[in-house]
């Protein structure tokens, strides 16, 4: 029935749980995890990993984030995609400061920022490596990755 059409996913492994993600609709994210009492819908991941959380968190949806990371836990938050890559880490990568925020402040959190990708790359280190500096030094534009990398070095991370 509709359950199962719910569960569908398009040829990268998306459901319709990643597409309200991926669009920041959390009226149609709310209806969906509530239907979803088993949190498998929730748990799915796309081919290359990405949860419905690293989409929100990609496109810089903090309601949405808050929202999944009250109803999927560590579980949700502690999920990587294939080349182990966190909600943290795509945040970092594109300036959501809030994100990252609404990260640290769950349990694991303050860890998922510290955590490294395959290729051994921490968030301040993917967010650093998005700025483009003019001849004085100075970033252009890039004000939010900028934030971010204000922000991870006020905690204490290391690139």
């Amino acid at each position: 029935g509709g359950d199962s059409l719910l569960r569908k996913s398009d040829k990268k492994g998306a459901t319709c749980l990643h597409a309200a993600s991926r669009g920041g609709h959390l009226g149609a994210i709310k209806a969906l995890v509530e239907k979803d009492t088993s949190k498998e819908m929730l748990m799915t991941a796309t081919n290359n990993g990405a949860s419905c959380l690293y989409i929100a968190a990609s496109n810089g949806h903090v309601a949405v984030v808050e929202y999944l990371l009250e109803k999927g836990g560590k579980q949700l938050l502690t999920m990587t995609t294939k080349d182990k890559w966190t909600c943290a880490h795509i945040a970092s990568k594109n300036g959501h400061l809030e994100v990252l925020k609404t990260i640290k402040g769950h349990e694991g959190g303050t860890r998922l920022l510290e955590q490294e990708t395959d290729r051994n790359r921490t968030c301040l280190s993917v967010a650093t490596s998005q700025i483009e500096y003019d001849r004085q030094g100075k970033p252009v534009g890039f004000e939010g990755q900028v934030a971010v990398c204000n922000f991870l070095k006020s905690l204490g991370m290391k690139q």
